[in-house]
């Protein structure tokens, strides 16, 4: 049985409320030359998310979905704005997997210019969870008999660096509550003072699933690691 949270996402980053997005490619719509999204379609493995965008990456163990909303998608008819967004595993427990580390994906920007130190900014994302998008996500993953608990999850992190983005660390700005936006967009904002004139960034969940907010109840969680106790994988 597989709990899992997955989410979508487009990112932006200003000095000011009136300021131009610092973030480069921030709706995910600049492909490359020979860029190609298929609507309605997950990735398959790892490379094609940056083979196929501009500017964003993410690691070699991680499989973030690059998304192509479309009006016949049942899941994804549109996007918050544009026709593209990205998508993330946000919380996957190891053990409902038979690994010893939980699973969650990261993507990694880049700025237009580096921010200046001791400047207020303002950290914004929209943000989607939809249990749909889940169910389809593991049904082409596993198969659609496969048992799903979709839940919401928090600590969606935003790890700065000065220089080339990495996939570990401790984020400087964390939204700890879960995502509740019961399949349509929501934003989170928060105010983020630099103290380094960072430029690069890595967005995703950097905590432990167990030091996760969850909006499942414990003894249903429970329930779940009982029965995953007894399969063999």
């Amino acid at each position: 049985m597989r709990i899992l949270s997955l989410l979508l996402l487009t990112c932006c980053f200003a000095g000011k409320p009136s300021a131009q997005n610092l973030v480069l490619n921030p709706s995910f719509e600049q492909l490359k030359p020979r860029g190609i999204s298929v609507p309605c379609q997950f990735s398959q493995y790892s490379s094609f998310f940056a083979e196929q965008i501009e500017v964003w990456t993410t690691y070699s163990y991680m499989t973030p979905d690059l998304l192509h909303a479309a009006e016949n998608c049942s899941w994804l008819p549109q996007a918050h704005s544009g026709e593209y967004c990205a998508g993330i595993i946000h919380f996957l427990p190891g053990d409902d997997i038979g690994q010893e580390d939980d699973y969650h994906e990261k993507i990694s920007g880049r700025l237009a210019a580096p921010l200046k130190p001791g400047r207020k900014y303002r950290l914004s994302c929209w943000v989607r969870e939809d249990e749909a998008i889940i169910r389809d996500h593991l049904a082409s993953v596993y198969t659609p008999k496969t048992p799903v608990v979709p839940l919401r999850a928090g600590n969606l992190g935003f790890y700065f660096t000065v220089a080339k983005a990495r996939a570990e660390g401790i984020p400087q700005v964390v939204f700890t509550e879960p995502v509740v936006s019961n399949g349509g967009w929501v934003e989170l904002s928060a105010v983020f003072v630099p103290d380094q004139p960072f430029q690069h960034f890595t967005v995703g969940n950097f905590f432990r699933d167990n030091q996760t907010k969850t909006d499942l109840p414990p003894e249903k969680h429970k329930e779940i690691e009982e029965k995953n106790t007894a399969i063999k994988f």
